[in-house]
């Protein structure tokens, strides 16, 4: 695996003969194989399918089966006051297209991602986000400010900090997928985040200000895994409707 989750979000594994002949990869199991760039790479008797899934197929491979990744969707700060909107501030918008690599805002379907390399523009969600999931790279050292009354809802690729500012509003949060924090500042602001997936700290600042964070699930036997040091303001289980079954398991840390 790569690292990333696509092939333009610069994580890439190459993956080369040193010669400018095939290579054969051959065995037996399960291969998961994610956002590499490959050539002269070639698929033996076994295993009987090799899918490489959000990767490059950049030269004289054969036997591969080169799969589409989900969507990605940059921010790259493009938009201004002016063009965003008119007033001051609203070139920093979720909302404007012109923040978004190609223009065209996220929608539910799309990984959100901000990088250094594309821009350090500070990003204010001033609409109610629902995106397949939320990225930031450890080279992103600009502020994402949920704004008041704004609600955030992120899918089951998850949330992932490694850099950055993530400041939370009053409204809520909905995780459908993992929270992780490597690096940066994770503001929880004065909302409840709710999730019913693993939660994961490791590195960075988790600052709990006056948040709820809820383990909350409507599935039957649903598991999260809490893992690190961490200090919550109001922490809760429970289940909903007729769901049984949640484990909680603290994997290490306090």
């Amino acid at each position: 695996h790569g690292g990333g989750i696509g092939h333009d979000d610069l994580d890439e594994i190459l993956i080369r003969s040193s010669a400018a002949a095939q290579r054969t990869w051959q065995g037996c199991g399960t291969f998961t194989l994610v956002d590499l760039d490959v050539s002269y790479q070639a698929k033996g008797a076994t295993p009987a399918t090799l899918t490489c899934t959000a990767c490059t197929d950049s030269l004289n491979n054969t036997g591969w089966t080169f799969a589409a990744g989900p969507a990605i969707k940059s921010w790259d700060g493009g938009g201004t006051d002016a063009t965003c909107g008119g007033l001051a501030g609203d070139g920093n918008k979720w909302s404007c297209a012109a923040n978004w690599t190609g223009d065209v805002a996220p929608i539910s379907t799309d990984i959100v991602v901000f990088n250094g390399e594309t821009s350090v523009k500070n990003c204010t969600v001033d609409i109610a986000a629902n995106v397949a999931g939320i990225h930031i790279h450890s080279d992103y050292t600009g502020t994402i400010t949920q704004a008041t009354g704004i609600t955030v809802t992120v899918g089951a690729t998850g949330y992932d900090q490694a850099g950055g500012t993530f400041t939370g509003g009053n409204a809520g949060m909905t995780l459908n997928g993992p929270w992780t924090l490597s690096g940066g500042t994770f503001n929880a602001g004065s909302q409840t985040i709710t999730t019913d997936r693993n939660w994961t700290y490791t590195a960075g600042t988790f600052v709990a200000q006056t948040s709820t964070v809820s383990f909350s699930t409507a599935v039957n036997n649903q598991t999260s895994t809490i893992t690190g040091s961490i200090t919550f303001n109001h922490l809760t289980f429970n289940t909903v409707d007729t769901a049984a079954g949640y484990t909680v398991t603290i994997a290490s840390g306090t």
